[in-house]
């Protein structure tokens, strides 16, 4: 395993090198799991090992191929990503790509494509990307990476080997993350990302973790109808929309369980189980939202959801 790579991307590493050694490589790979796991890091360490022309087992890092790749001009290395965070990839950048993979590689090794986040194609995008699957270039391996495979369409889901990427264990997490950032606030943090050790390291950097104890200082107003929900919106803009959901739903199941552990569920909880298994279909389907419009109105789509959960605070 490369140096560089997180502790808890060696099995998922393990399985491509056996693709490698034992010369079986897949036309496509979908790398699944969700957002701070390190899935790009994966992807982009095995295309370096792939483009190398003196691998061992990881990238030699010095050879033309290596140079190029550092870079940013290696021409076997392709990457398809939105032009910016929360955008489409749209079919224009899709059909350019397979364009260039009509070309042969030009350093007679392997051809390496990244699509990033690959639910994020819209579906003139996937369809055509579908074609290229169907009768793959050879040499050529695409790797698509997604948090919400099932925002993609089923048959190019089907046209791929999936390799899903899981959170390590706590302890893993833990000791990783002191290494990175030692605070007290690392347990918080790792509860708060739902256990994936990135996005926990980004919220300790990023000051994220105060808005989060805004957020559920705020939160429980709703439910004693102290807050305007258009005025809690507004309030809840300096946070990203995905992350604001993530956390608000992972606070719903939470709620979900306490209420199942207890003999009396509605004691001492905010809103009855009902109400927020309610709000927690609601917030996956804004999240679905999100990854399928790219033009969504992201502002919009927030006071929705504050106005569903007020409106489920006031119901008899």
């Amino acid at each position: 395993m490369h140096a560089s790579l997180y502790p808890w991307l060696a099995p998922p590493w393990q399985r491509l090198m056996n693709y490698r050694r034992e010369q079986r490589m897949p036309q496509a790979i979908l790398i699944t799991g969700r957002q701070g796991l390190g899935k790009r890091h994966l992807a982009e360490t095995f295309a370096a090992l792939l483009l190398c022309q003196e691998p061992g087992q990881h990238a030699c890092g010095h050879c033309a191929g290596c140079c190029l790749l550092a870079a940013g001009t290696h021409p076997d290395y392709v990457v398809a990503q939105p032009e910016e965070p929360g955008k489409a990839i749209p079919v224009d950048m899709v059909r350019g790509l397979i364009g260039k993979l009509n070309l042969k590689p030009q350093y007679n090794g392997h051809r390496v494509v990244v699509l990033d986040p690959a639910h994020a194609m819209n579906a003139s995008a996937a369809n055509a990307l579908l074609k290229t699957l169907e009768e793959p270039p050879e040499r050529t391996l695409l790797l698509l990476i997604s948090a919400m495979p099932s925002a993609m369409p089923a048959t190019l889901i089907s046209r791929c080997q999936r390799l899903p990427v899981a959170p390590p264990a706590r302890e893993t997490a833990l000791a990783w993350l002191h290494t990175q950032a030692p605070a007290p606030s690392a347990e918080t943090a790792l509860a708060a990302a739902a256990g994936a050790p990135l996005k926990a390291l980004e919220l300790m950097q990023s000051g994220l973790l105060e808005k989060r104890e805004q957020l559920f200082k705020l939160w429980p107003a709703f439910a004693g109808k102290r807050a305007e929900p258009v005025q809690a919106a507004a309030q809840l803009t300096q946070v990203p929309l995905e992350m604001l959901i993530d956390w608000l739903y992972g606070w719903a199941i939470q709620e979900l369980k306490l209420s199942q552990a207890t003999a009396t569920p509605n004691t001492g909880r905010i809103l009855p189980p009902d109400r927020i298994h309610e709000f927690a279909e609601i917030l996956q389907r804004s999240k679905r939202q999100l990854a399928n419009n790219a033009q969504l109105n992201r502002q919009l789509l927030l006071e929705e959801i504050c106005i569903a959960w007020w409106r489920l605070a006031r119901a008899k």
